[in-house]
């Protein structure tokens, strides 16, 4: 028996902030995620309780389902991908779902003047009546950790970002006949040149549930008062909620957005 099509879709994005494992796991010059900063993200997301979970700065599956998922809640996400994007192999990005996921695929990032980029992840996610393609991102910072940095630097940054922008819209473009949607760091406040590529170039349509919308309220990372992190819908999709949920134990707050879903 099919399950019914659901008349709402929660969709959350949250950068958990170097989620590394112990021990062996641990990456070289890093430290193990701790404890009390583990559950502060695991009372942000129960909190934002989404449907589907975009997350990023996640070592790997193992770390995941050790550190992470039990903090959840027994049978919390049931369906959950690590994607293996970032050549490091220590940034990389995480779905989490309530209902089952297909095809997974990670194109992973490349080695700039500044350092790697993190690439695209993705995986059709099998909403009854409303399967579609959730894209899990994070786009390269600025090189504010480089003292100093050079113009170059920052300029290579940037041409990262747009560079991952227009990846974005090619995977898109590649699958027209489906829904989607576009979630995560994208380390650009909302008068970027890529973010205003992604709402406003040509190929498929993208919406921002908070364009427009400004002050601390909106602040996804509140230590530079700016936002840096979305959820990006299909143009044609009807948004009944938006909001940037702020929690504990990383510097990035949740972005939640609800959906009503066609046929209701």
């Amino acid at each position: 028996m099919e399950s019914a099509a659901p008349r709402h879709l929660r969709l959350v994005t949250l950068n958990v902030s170097d989620l590394f494992g112990e021990g062996k796991l641990t990456p070289k010059g890093k430290q193990p995620k701790p404890a009390d900063e583990l559950d502060g993200v695991a009372a942000t997301l129960r909190e934002a309780d989404g449907d589907v979970v975009a997350l990023q700065e996640v070592q790997a599956r193992e770390v995941l389902d050790a550190s992470l998922m039990p903090r959840l809640g027994e049978g919390a996400y049931p369906y959950r991908a690590v994607l293996s994007t970032d050549p490091r192999g220590i940034h990389n990005t995480a779905i989490l779902s309530k209902y089952p996921i297909a095809n997974p695929e990670a194109l992973p990032g490349v080695t700039i003047p500044t350092g790697p980029t993190r690439g695209v992840g993705a995986a059709e996610v099998q909403v009854p009546g409303y399967p579609f393609r959730f894209y899990d991102v994070h786009f390269k910072a600025d090189p504010y950790y480089a003292k100093p940095s050079t113009p170059e630097q920052q300029q290579a940054a940037r041409d990262a970002r747009m560079s991952e922008a227009h990846a974005v819209k090619d995977r898109l473009a590649a699958f027209p006949s489906q829904h989607y949607a576009v979630a995560g760091d994208m380390n650009a406040t909302p008068d970027r040149p890529e973010i205003g590529y992604l709402l406003h170039g040509e190929g498929p349509k993208l919406q921002d549930p908070l364009e427009g919308r400004t002050g601390p309220e909106t602040w996804s990372h509140p230590v530079t008062e700016g936002r840096y992190d979305y959820i990006l819908v299909d143009g044609d999709a009807k948004v009944t909620g938006a909001r940037v949920l702020k929690g504990s134990g990383t510097d990035h707050g949740a972005v939640v957005v609800d959906l009503e879903l066609p046929g209701h």
